[in-house]
């Protein structure tokens, strides 16, 4: 909130499996999170050619969603999430990754024409179903994985909803 830099701050692979071992010693599971496709601006600062503009970013100091969201009409972008998950599915042996998912700033979608190039390739009306098609293609590669997808709400925005995802609901039932 100060707009100053804090950190980075960021563990090894070796102490994550460390951490991991420690917690398994105490009857803990850590269930990882990795963001996407928003709240993913410390992701996209250092990897801006997977954002929809692929321009340098800087990662914020301050509160809030970022209109800079993984381009998921670009096939190196979702390859790079996979190779992400994979070395987290290596590190976390827990069955259920959180995606996060929620408070999405969509307006890149709708002007990047990659995005707009795989809305119309997979039959996708909006953006929305735009979301739900990339939490469903993440809930069946975890799948294959043996893994179950976590996520807030709004992954249940958009027509192609997936069947496997846990959700977290915090807006209620309505």
């Amino acid at each position: 909130l100060d707009g100053v830099q804090y950190g980075p701050f960021y563990y090894t692979q070796d102490e994550l499996r460390d951490l991991v071992k420690y917690s398994s010693q105490l009857g803990i599971t850590i269930v990882p999170d990795f963001e996407l496709p928003g709240h993913a601006l410390g992701s996209l600062a250092p990897y801006y050619q997977y954002s929809c503009r692929q321009q340098p970013l800087n990662v914020a100091c301050k509160w809030g969603s970022s209109l800079e969201i993984f381009c998921v009409g670009n096939d190196e972008t979702i390859q790079f999430l996979e190779e992400i998950f994979t070395e987290i599915f290596d590190i976390f042996p827990s069955k259920f990754v959180h995606i996060g998912g929620d408070e999405v700033l969509k307006s890149r979608w709708r002007f990047c024409s990659k995005c707009k190039d795989r809305m119309q390739k997979e039959g996708l009306s909006d953006v929305n179903d735009l979301q739900s098609w990339i939490v469903t293609h993440f809930s069946n590669y975890f799948d294959q994985k043996g893994r179950r997808l976590v996520g807030w709400g709004e992954i249940l925005e958009g027509s192609n909803l997936s069947q496997k995802a846990v959700i977290m609901n915090w807006k209620g039932i309505q």
